[in-house]
């Protein structure tokens, strides 16, 4: 029961009480408001009514008694004059047993400011509040009660029983911080399984690009593109862990930059060129010239749904064509409604395993699985990708004829021109003058570093850890850090942080990180790393930030 409804139970309780304190006596059950009895000489009688004053003390005391909500009437001292069932049923007494006691001897010592609350129950006469008590049977109890002083010499209190909706509510505040240590110790785990998962595939990548460049034999090549090829596939994998992980966590977040969107599609079909053509398939892009060149959004997300959705295409269809339509379908003065779909002629699914294909770990049937291998990961993460973005997302299907995905997302408009990437120039005297710190504990992955500098036709010196880091940076002189996060005696927060705060030096500096959480991302931005570059590391895009950071215009 919440105050209000205290408070309209004690106005009714002062109503009755005002009318037997002053003679005058409604009578409340005919609802006649001119009888009433007065002791000082005026007798009225309705003829309904032959004792007014009686009538009213019996409905009173019926109104006491039989009430549901626990009532209690002391006096000045605290001493109980009055409690109805309802109350004697909480603190587990007998009403004549309450009759013997004290306010004091229910509110227990642990409940907080006991003393003050006493004063202000008995003395103010007034007062909203809570108290804990002890039942007669030994329960522990929390009450939720309304004083109300009437005279003087007592007041009347209504009370609620609070202690279930306390219990629940500590037992949910419990379940709460459960939940989300869980949570944490979830985002931890994925992110150390992160690390020690990516660097190896960070040297089996790296090498076998490494070796790709060599002179090999058909068959060695063959070879080394198999082992690029699985280790590729492995990283997707653990890629859609983490991405799943992180929009259960809630701590998915979207871009909003300016980007072509035909652009941006044309160049992420590309990357299926070959395994179109392998499979001697069809693929046909139809783009609504309507849609504005430069539109505001996510690429890298839209990246990343259209990648899922042609990759699965192309695996489940063996002959026939891969359509890839985008079509403008709601535009208005600020932004644009557009509709994705990727058709095939695939092998289809039935349309009762439909609902299937977007949970966790799911796949239409077993054999699909066996056959075409997957986690069914990434449908569920395109899916949820779709809706954070406010889009929909839908499927139409008919087994052994095909498959469309398409989903629909909005995109402000903008006047803003898109600056072209930059392309990794010629090797000028004044770039090949750059010195590099590599701060790097894996004595693998330092190789494959040391191999990538030279590519790139610059000075390189490396440290095993931050320690070692900060001693070279305060005797020799670098251009720019390249910083491995998780390393032993000192990580590369712990340096860098040492290096902005400590040694006051505003040096560029680069994550290389195999841990790609939001968490470790925003440690790094806060801590004053200037960039990032996850591991297994995309040469080109290392040599791009490089570049920016250390020539700026």
């Amino acid at each position: 029961m919440e105050n209000n409804q205290l408070e309209n139970r004690i106005k009714e309780l002062e109503r009755e009480l005002s009318i037997l304190k002053s003679g005058r006596v409604e009578s409340l059950i005919l609802g006649n408001e001119s009888s009433f009895y007065t002791p000082n000489g005026d007798h009225s009688y309705n003829s309904k009514v032959e004792n007014p004053l009686n009538e009213s003390e019996e409905r009173f005391k019926l109104i006491f008694e039989k009430s549901i909500t626990p009532i209690m009437v002391a006096d000045d001292k605290g001493n109980y004059l009055e409690a109805n069932k309802a109350a004697a049923e909480i603190f587990e007494y007998s009403v004549d047993e309450l009759l013997c006691m004290n306010v004091a001897d229910l509110i227990t010592i642990s409940t907080p400011n006991a003393a003050s609350l006493f004063e202000d129950y008995i003395i103010k006469g007034e007062e909203t509040g809570e108290f804990g008590f002890v039942s007669k049977n030994g329960t522990a109890k929390i009450v939720k009660y309304k004083a109300v002083r009437i005279k003087p010499d007592f007041n009347v209190s209504i009370m609620m029983d609070m202690t279930e909706q306390k219990n629940i509510f500590e037992e949910l505040t419990k379940a709460k911080i459960q939940a989300e240590e869980a949570m944490n110790s979830k985002q931890q785990f994925l992110s150390n399984m992160s690390h020690e998962i990516r660097t190896p595939m960070t040297a089996i990548i790296g090498f076998s690009k490494v070796a790709l460049k060599t002179d090999l034999t058909e068959k060695q090549k063959e070879y080394i593109t198999a082992i690029k090829t699985s280790s590729d596939a492995l990283l997707v994998l653990i890629n859609d862990i983490l991405d799943l992980a992180k929009v259960d966590a809630g701590k998915m977040t979207f871009e909003q930059n300016a980007f072509e969107m035909e652009t941006n599609i044309s160049a992420m079909l590309q990357l299926f060129d070959l395994k179109i053509q392998e499979k001697n398939l069809e693929c046909i892009k139809e783009y609504d010239k309507r849609i504005p060149k430069v539109l505001i959004g996510d690429s890298v997300r839209l990246n990343q749904i259209f990648l899922n959705l042609v990759s699965n295409a192309i695996k489940f269809t063996s002959k026939g064509k891969i359509i890839i339509s985008v079509r403008i379908i709601d535009t208005k003065e600020d932004n644009v409604t557009i509709e994705f779909a990727v058709s095939d002629t695939g092998i289809g699914v039935a349309e009762n395993m439909i609902p299937k294909l977007f949970e966790s770990f799911q796949q239409a049937t077993s054999s699909i699985a066996r056959q075409y291998g997957g986690t069914g990961l990434g449908l569920t993460i395109v899916k949820k990708l779709v809706e954070l973005q406010g889009g929909t997302m839908s499927v139409k299907s008919k087994l052994n004829e095909g498959s469309t995905f398409s989903f629909v997302l909005s995109f402000q408009k903008t006047n803003k021109v898109v600056e072209s990437e930059l392309t990794i120039p010629e090797l000028i005297p004044e770039i090949k003058k750059i010195k590099i710190l590599a701060v790097e504990d894996v004595p693998l992955n330092q190789l494959l570093l040391k191999i990538t500098i030279d590519e790139f036709g610059f000075e390189g010196d490396f440290a095993e850890n931050g320690k070692v880091a900060i001693e070279k940076l305060q005797s020799d002189t670098y251009d720019i850090v390249l910083m491995d996060l998780q390393m032993p005696e000192m990580n590369g927060l712990e340096a860098t942080e040492y290096i902005r705060k400590k040694m006051n030096s505003k040096i560029p500096i680069i994550a290389l990180t195999a841990d790609v959480t939001m968490e470790d991302l925003e440690k790094c931005r806060t801590i004053g790393m200037n960039d990032h570059v996850a591991k297994p590391i995309d040469e080109k895009l290392l040599y791009k930030k490089i570049v920016e950071l250390v020539i700026k215009p």
